[in-house]
């Protein structure tokens, strides 16, 4: 199956709901699937990814690191979330359904718990981020 890259939301609905994520320090977020691919992203205006060369590995380790994860599930349950803060960002990946994974970046002073909790609803009531079928997901207990 094929995936198309949107680098802007295409939808009135789309747009809708980028007004609804997009919030004060939220600087990125994206869906990345299990192959390191860009499925759908939204942005503010002042964050850039990196080129395309870089950003291909960027994904790529990202979707790699959820992966690696999941091989401790049974051991320790599953990964709610996982970061890296550089100068004044906090990465935040955060695995949704179907091996995909949720990347957020934002400025240092936003509260990353309350950047999961808002992907984590997303999850549970739509199952969509930006038109693209992500399925439901079952709450996240201590959060």
């Amino acid at each position: 199956m094929t995936q198309t890259i949107q680098k802007e939301p295409t939808t009135k609905y789309s747009l809708l709901e980028c007004a609804s994520i997009i919030k004060p320090g939220l600087e990125w977020i994206g869906l990345i699937n299990k192959n390191g691919r860009l499925v759908n992203s939204v942005s503010s205006n002042s964050f850039k990814i990196p080129p395309k060369d870089k950003q291909e590995m960027w994904l790529m380790s990202i979707a790699l690191i959820h992966s690696m994860q999941k091989d401790f599930d049974k051991e320790f349950g599953p990964t709610n979330y996982f970061m890296t803060q550089r100068r004044d960002l906090k990465f935040i990946a955060i695995p949704a359904n179907d091996c995909n994974t949720f990347l957020a970046v934002t400025k240092n002073n936003v509260e990353h718990e309350d950047v999961v909790r808002g992907i984590e609803q997303i999850l549970q009531c739509s199952g969509y981020f930006l038109g693209y079928e992500i399925g439901r997901k079952n709450p996240i207990e201590h959060l």
